[in-house]
Order: C-alpha cells, then structure tokens, then sequence
C-alpha cells in the first residue's frame, strides 16, 4: 500500500504545485490503541489471548496541497521507528506430549517496531473547520528471542482513518492546527519459522483515537 501512496501522492502534488500553494508543517501526536493479541502454539494446542490498550506518541511531518478553495491533499509521515516495549514471558515450551516429563523453564522476549509509517488523506475546508478521510501503511518489524528457535516475520499494518479538525492562522503565512481522528486497521497474522514448533499471532479489533497539534506554514 505504501508504494500506492507514493505514486498517488507524487501526481497530485505535482498538479497541485503547478496551480496553487503547499503547506508543510510538523505535528506531535497521543493516542489510545485497543487490540487483542492471540498466540496459537504447537499448530493450535494451545492458545492464549489478551486483550489490551496501548498507549501512543509521536511525531510526524506533514505536506499538503491545496486544490481549489475547500479541498486539500495531503501525505504525513513518521520519520523513526515506533518501538514498543519488550514483552517477556516465563513457560514451559519443551514437554513431551505423553506427560509433563522432561519439562524446562524457557523464558521468551518479544519486541516489536512500528516503521516507516505514511497516510495520505483528502481535508474538505468549511472556513477554518475541516473534514479528513485517508489511508495509512507501516511496517512491523518484530524482534524476538524464543526458547524454541523460532523467529515471526516481518508484516504491514494498512488501516483508515476519520477526522476533524480546526486551523488557526498566525503571521506570515504561520498555522496552528488541532485534529481528532479514529483510525481501524486491518488484522495482522504472524507465522514462526525455523522450528518444529508451528506457532502464530493473530491481532485483532486493533482500532483506535488520536488527537493532534500541528504547526505549518504556507508556502
């Protein structure tokens, strides 16, 4: 999805450069995540869920152009990595299937990067009231130390976003913006490899608000 959002970006700001202004401009963002996280062991001989909220901040860089009098184009961008806490669990992952002989105590750590994240959206202008609608895509990079050996891939998290906002204009050419948005994304499905233990992670229901301060320019 992101390669899309490139090439859509790239031939509408090139329209828009030609025929009207582009604004630029840096936001710092907080939000609430929920998601629930299922992990399938042994091809599904055990499970585990948990459900959790997840608290959110960043910064990102934003570039817009302005096409006619109530409509903008616009792509944000995350320039680092969105790096989670490590998650460390203690179990036992080496029983035999006959019993619980020959159990051992293994510990797991499981870490995970959010990177490389992009949205595109379209704002409608009433006065200084806006409207948002787009799409956004990252990466996730997950780093793990497993007992079994076993290492999850990598996968992309694309979702869609709603929102409204309101801008305030300053001097020469100067903004400041506030905005709310809910954002749902897709399921996201991590297969192990690299054992003989068949694992996956399932997340699901991963939806969410964000709120947003924005300072911009006119260009």
């Amino acid at each position: 999805m992101k390669k899309l959002i490139a090439i859509i970006c790239f031939s509408i700001f090139a329209m828009g450069s030609a025929n009207s202004g582009i604004i630029a401009g840096i936001s710092g963002n907080i939000g609430m995540l929920d998601a629930k996280g299922t992990e399938s062991v042994d091809g599904g001989n055990s499970t585990a869920d948990k459900t959790e909220d997840l608290e959110i901040g960043f910064m990102s860089v934003f570039a817009e152009a302005t096409l006619g009098d109530n409509v903008r184009v616009g792509l944000s961008y995350v320039p680092y990595a969105l790096e989670s806490e490590t998650s460390e669990n203690t179990r036992n992952d080496n029983c035999t299937h006959d019993g619980a002989s020959g159990c051992t105590s293994t510990s797991n750590k499981v870490q995970v990067d959010v990177e490389d994240m992009a949205s595109f959206y379209l704002s409608y202008y009433i006065d200084n009231f806006f409207f948002k609608a787009g799409v956004t895509s990252a990466d996730v990079v997950t780093n793990e130390s497993l007992a079994t050996g076993s290492k999850y891939g990598d996968a992309s998290l694309d979702g869609y976003f709603v929102g409204a906002g309101f801008d305030a204009e300053l001097d020469s050419g100067l903004f400041v913006r506030s905005e709310i948005a809910l954002t749902q994304y897709s399921d996201i499905q991590l297969d192990s490899t690299g054992s003989d233990n068949s694992n996956q992670i399932n997340v699901t229901n991963l939806d969410g608000m964000t709120a947003s301060v924005s300072v911009g320019k006119a260009f």
